[in-house]
């Protein structure tokens, strides 16, 4: 044990088993004030006695027993020791201390300059090979065609009235015509036509007959009077006629008492069809009235009845 706690030296390995040594006897007294040696060991098996005032070995000492000494003691070498070390100082070449702290990094240099660039290698070669074959077409009957639906056409729809033309007529007469028997209609006729188109009437005839069918607004008017049996009153009236039939609604009646004109007029709306024929006809109970030409105008045609037909639908 080292009492100073500096250190404790196992005996290392010798630097060289071939040193030369100086050796001494168990308990050797050394009473030089200096053991001054420059050989390589210092070997004895024990020195307990005041050896020196100063041991000072170049290399190596190595002590079987103990070791004292009052002074210096220097080893260069290694210190090998059985027993126990006293001294007063002890000094040596002691192991190396722990590795320092690495130092701090240095800066990065700058970054060279890019170097040139490659040249492009050279193109591989085309891989080679062959088209597969084309798979075969898959096979598959067509299913068959469906039934047919059944059903019914529809009836075909009335064609439709053409109304590109107005389908009209104006027609007049410039005579009188007497009532003759009483109370019987008598057919009136119209010497002149004005405007007609869609119609047939041949001037001095009664029949008007329609050739297209449709809607139509009808009018008349007549100036009629008593030819005589004056103060006895009378009715006149009016009617027409489709194919012979009265027309619901296109009767109108005057009375009459004396000579004086009296007007009559009437205009209402009918369906006619193609073909049939329109008929104007008047009458009077006593038999004596008239279609008359009224009064004497100033210039002009006088007329004594007049008829308008129109389709309007």
């Amino acid at each position: 044990m080292i009492k100073s706690h500096n250190f404790i030296l196992t005996l290392i390995i010798l630097l060289s088993v071939n040193f030369n040594s100086y050796g001494l006897d168990n308990n050797d007294d050394l009473n030089t004030d200096i053991l001054d040696l420059d050989s390589d060991f210092l070997e004895a098996e024990g020195i307990t006695r005041q050896a020196c005032q100063k041991v000072q070995v170049v290399k190596n000492l190595i002590v079987t027993d103990s070791l004292r000494v009052d002074g210096n003691e220097f080893i260069a070498g290694n210190l090998n020791v059985g027993g126990t070390i006293t001294a007063c100082n002890i000094s040596g070449v002691g192991r190396g201390g722990a590795t320092g702290t690495t130092g701090t990094t240095g800066t990065t240099g700058t970054t060279g300059t890019t170097g040139a660039s490659g040249a492009a290698g050279a193109t591989g070669t085309t891989g080679s090979g062959t088209t597969g074959t084309t798979g075969t077409t898959g096979s598959g009957t067509t299913g068959t065609t469906g039934t047919t639906g059944s059903g019914t056409t529809g009836t075909t729809g009335t064609t439709g009235s053409d109304f590109t033309a107005q389908n009209y007529i104006f027609a007049y007469d410039t005579n009188t015509q007497a009532a003759g028997l009483a109370s019987t209609f008598r057919n009136i006729t119209f010497s002149n036509n004005g405007p007609i188109d869609g119609w047939t009437h041949t001037p001095g005839d009664f029949n008007f007959t329609c050739n297209q069918t449709g809607t139509y607004q009808i009018s008349y008017s007549a100036t009629v009077n008593a030819s005589s049996g004056g103060g006895t009153a009378q009715a006149l009236a009016m009617r027409v006629t489709d194919n012979g039939a009265e027309i619901i609604g296109s009767q109108a009646s005057v009375g009459l008492v004396t000579t004086a004109n009296v007007m009559i007029a009437k205009t209402f709306d009918a369906v006619i069809n193609s073909g049939e024929v329109i008929v104007f006809q008047f009458s009077a109970t006593l038999g004596t009235g008239q279609l008359s030409l009224g009064l004497v105008g100033v210039g002009g045609t006088r007329i004594s009845v007049c008829i308008t037909i129109t389709r309007i639908a």
